[in-house]
């Protein structure tokens, strides 16, 4: 499940270029490399995160053309640090915070398994970064 994420603006609305997940208590990002197809790398932060288990995380753009990405649980701290793939730099984006379900909801026993839900106890924009 899509967590979080930098999704395109204007002529690129409809692409999320990076996706924070929580996939079975592992916190992983998904950055695609281009604004067509499924190329992407995946950097894993943190794993051993339950459900319902509250955790941080964080999105940082360096303004040095790096994005930076946190996860922290139980006092464990993952971060992985990547450049702005070229499709996407000075592109006009949003960042979305929220459920994203990603499952395939084919068939009706597949769709009432669908579901998600997150909790968000805070949500901050840094003001250094704007």
């Amino acid at each position: 499940m899509t967590i979080g994420q930098i999704h395109g603006a204007a002529e690129i609305s409809s692409v999320a270029f990076v996706m924070l997940h929580y996939d079975a208590g592992t916190i992983r990002v998904v950055v695609k490399q281009s604004q067509h197809g499924s190329n992407s790398n995946k950097y894993e932060l943190i794993s051993g995160v339950p459900l319902n288990a509250p955790f941080d995380y964080t999105i940082a753009d360096n303004g040095t053309g790096d994005l930076t990405f946190t996860a922290t649980y139980g006092g464990h701290t993952g971060t992985a640090s990547v450049r702005v793939p070229d499709e996407f730099r000075n592109a006009n984006v949003r960042f979305q915070a929220g459920a994203y379900q990603q499952a395939d909801s084919k068939g009706p026993t597949r769709a009432a398994a669908d579901g998600a839900r997150v909790t968000f106890h805070s949500l901050g924009i840094d003001p250094v970064a704007q």
